[in-house]
């Protein structure tokens, strides 16, 4: 340690030292007070927990999962899919393949970082069920600072819960499974998968959806934002088909040259789900579907057709006479066809399946007086004239930090392509979806940053913001130093 790290050490002990005394301070006061309460009979009332997200931007349904939190950091030190498990006693972390750290690994929580930067082949046809494990979930899947991307070709994650998954790409190779999705995330009958978040990534090339969350049993608590999904047969489907309290959202994510389901939403009962400000280009078919007698609010959207011509252009709704669905819809656009305006059931048709027929108008018993309150962490609804300069912008696995905690812009080549394709679309007689000369690019090369205790915080960062505190314990600011760094990226 030099002369000048040594004075900026000093400083930062003092400023703790100060925050130690301002606590203690607190804390001696609130005991004194609790105290007099006592002597005078008078009812103490216990502070109120403070809730914390997911990360300072989670949004909606999913906003409060809290994965790892509380739980061991785990280090992909490899690109290798499958290799073995090492525990470091000296640091209490675990490094391995992805396979091994974030299924082989059935500990109670876990944070899951990587100290590489590259392409991880998921082998064919890899199902991981976590109804097998003795833990379900608990874990924080992030590559802030470096850029990971997964070659898949049927990739399905099943029976998990409490799931953060932040800034990595996925693209199925269309190989031996085609028709499959980048990436399924599902649930088996009888059972519910809860507290979900997917924030920050991008899926291409799927042969069905780029991503879907959806199964037989019941999903809750989920939220799909900031993500990119592009080139695909089709978009997503989100929800499970059972449950009646379920909670979904879907937003400010971007869809480009995929035929529809943006997304499909299933939710039944008091179940709801919210897709609001989402922005698609390059449609080629219907639009949003909605499946169940739940609740939907279709908000602010915005839909582009592809220049080759479109089928249908409408939002397709699944309707059952006995038991219908609520939808508020609003402020949508549907480029040539429909502005903006409130309601907008007129962009509205009845779905194959429907017990009345199908091509019809909206049911007057489906069409929602009033919007319903977003489920979740509340955030802004945008005018959907707006998404392409405030939305699009920030979809997809696009940045990371460094070993101090600053941004840098780092967009995965996909990403920057798709994107660029949204904003300058360039008409495509001959394909639905328009490719890259170099489809399956090896993300940009990245030294992680150095974190000697292997408690995924920068030495650095460390040194700036910490003072003797482990990876665990809390920041003024209520979360844990580990996700205090992690949080830089939102800043």
């Amino acid at each position: 340690m030099n002369i000048e790290e040594l004075y900026k050490y000093q400083e930062q002990t003092n400023k703790a030292q100060l925050e130690y005394n301002k606590t203690l301070e607190e804390r001696l006061n609130d005991y004194e007070k609790r105290i007099k309460a006592l002597e005078n009979n008078d009812v103490i009332i216990p502070p109120k927990p403070v809730k914390l997200k997911a990360f300072y931007s989670a949004i909606g349904a999913g906003a409060n999962s809290t994965g790892g939190r509380g739980g061991k950091v785990c280090y992909v030190d490899t690109l290798e899919w499958n290799t073995k498990i090492k525990y470091d006693q000296l640091t209490d972390s675990y490094s391995g393949g992805f396979y091994n750290m974030f299924y082989e690994l059935d500990i109670e929580a876990k944070y899951i970082f990587f100290s590489v930067s590259g392409t991880i082949i998921v082998p064919t046809y890899t199902t991981l069920d976590f109804s097998k494990k003795t833990h379900k979930g608990n874990i924080t899947v992030s590559a802030h600072d470096t850029k990971i991307v997964f070659n898949t070709s049927y990739f399905q994650i099943r029976d998990i819960s409490n799931l953060i998954w932040r800034y990595t790409s996925f693209y199925n190779n269309q190989k031996d499974a085609k028709s499959a999705d980048a990436l399924w995330v599902t649930v088996s009958s009888g059972k519910v998968s809860e507290n979900i978040i997917f924030s920050d990534c991008s899926f291409f090339y799927g042969g069905d959806e780029c991503l879907s969350i959806t199964g037989a049993g019941a999903f809750d608590k989920v939220t799909v934002q900031n993500c990119l999904m592009a080139a695909s047969s089709k978009g997503s489907i989100i929800g499970g088909y059972e449950g009646t309290e379920n909670k979904l959202t879907v937003a400010n994510n971007g869809y480009v040259e995929t035929a529809y389901r943006f997304p499909n939403i299933v939710a039944y009962g008091n179940s709801q789900c919210d897709a609001v400000n989402n922005y698609v280009n390059g449609y080629t078919s219907r639009l949003i579907r909605t499946t169940g007698s739940g609740k939907f609010n279709v908000i602010n959207n915005y839909y582009k057709p592809n220049p080759s011509g479109v089928n249908y252009a409408t939002q397709r709704v699944q309707y059952l006479s006995k038991a219908p669905c609520q939808i508020w819809s609003s402020g949508n656009v549907i480029e040539n066809r429909y502005e903006a305006k409130t309601p907008d059931f007129e962009q509205w048709q009845t779905f194959a399946g429907s017990d009345i027929g199908e091509n019809l108008p909206m049911p007057e018993n489906a069409k929602a007086s009033k919007q319903f309150d977003l489920v979740g962490e509340p955030f802004d609804i945008l005018d959907a004239n707006s998404l392409l300069q405030e939305v699009v912008p920030n979809i997809g696995n696009r940045k990371r930090i460094d070993e101090n905690g600053s941004k840098i812009k780092d967009e995965y080549a996909l990403d920057s392509f798709y994107k660029d394709l949204i904003i300058n679309h360039v008409e495509d007689e001959k394909h639905n979806t328009r490719y890259p000369g170099n489809r399956y690019p090896t993300p940009n090369k990245i030294n992680v940053s150095l974190s000697t205790l292997k408690d995924g915080i920068p030495d650095k960062w460390r040194l700036n913001n910490m003072n003797g505190q482990k990876y665990n314990d809390i920041s003024p600011n209520g979360y844990p130093y580990i996700e205090e760094y992690i949080n830089e990226i939102d800043k």
